[in-house]
């Protein structure tokens, strides 16, 4: 890995000069690796940070050096990881854990946004919201769980979904998923939008689970490695600015010669 990314910035520079592109010594493809390198270590800080966050995806970027060759701008492709985590049991019933595909559908002051972070309470009004206030939604509408007495009842929700209050079925949680992925976009706070144009579907067969959390699905020993795998490519970096430095002490020496 080491060797490829080093090969990938050197091979930019001789590839310029064999076809008389750029006659100057150019660092501008350290630079843009650097950048790679820099983008992904706020990546991974970010990963790390998440490890405790219910329902946290992991992001990563790719570049594939050998596939790009001699491409002085290589594009940095991000992604986000939507494997799903482990479920653990809180003993909170306002504990809602997604057990398959699919998001949480929240009411936002933002629009509609979705979430696997199933941690939520009952507001003062009756709905179960999330932390920032966003409320859950159902099938029929926000989730309401007052009972005949005007005041919160007992919750209880079914593998299906379905919300009961008091023994009584009053509502079903909503769970949107997306065919492409790729249409959503995290505004952080652990929640996802769906870019423009993107329609979301509500789907039957994901299982809930009441008491559990979905923890992140990230592996810290993984990240770890990644982290010190990518200050080793910074290193590399450093030894590719050292070469080019030789490069142009060499190129002065032997004009002087001349």
């Amino acid at each position: 890995m080491i060797k490829n990314f080093m090969a990938l910035i050197l091979n930019m520079y001789r590839h310029e000069i064999e076809n008389g592109e750029n006659m100057e010594l150019d660092l501008s493809a350290v630079v843009k690796a650097s950048n790679v390198l820099l983008a992904k270590n706020d990546m991974i800080s970010n990963n790390l940070a998440n490890i405790n966050t219910s329902g946290f995806k992991r992001d990563d970027i790719v570049f594939d050096v050998l596939e790009q060759g001699y491409e002085k701008d290589v594009p940095i492709n991000q992604f986000t990881d939507y494997n799903q985590g482990d479920l653990k049991s809180t003993g909170n019933l306002m504990d809602f854990a997604i057990s398959g595909d699919g998001f949480f559908t929240l009411e936002s002051e933002q629009g509609q946004v979705y979430t696997r972070n199933g941690h939520f309470s009952i507001s003062e009004e009756g709905i179960i919201e999330d932390s920032s206030g966003s409320r859950l939604m159902g099938t029929s509408g926000p989730v309401e769980v007052l009972g005949q007495n005007g005041v919160p009842g007992e919750v209880r929700i079914t593998e299906n979904g379905e919300v009961m209050v008091d023994g009584d079925i009053v509502n079903k949680i909503l769970i949107s998923d997306f065919q492409d992925k790729h249409q959503l976009e995290k505004i952080g706070n652990n929640l996802f939008k769906a870019n423009e144009g993107a329609t979301p579907e509500a789907i039957e067969s994901t299982g809930i689970v009441q008491g559990f959390l979905e923890t992140s699905n990230i592996n810290p020993v993984s990240e770890m490695v990644k982290l010190i795998d990518m200050h080793r490519q910074f290193e590399a970096t450093q030894k590719v600015m050292r070469t080019f430095d030789q490069i142009a002490e060499d190129a002065i020496n032997e004009v002087g010669n001349i």
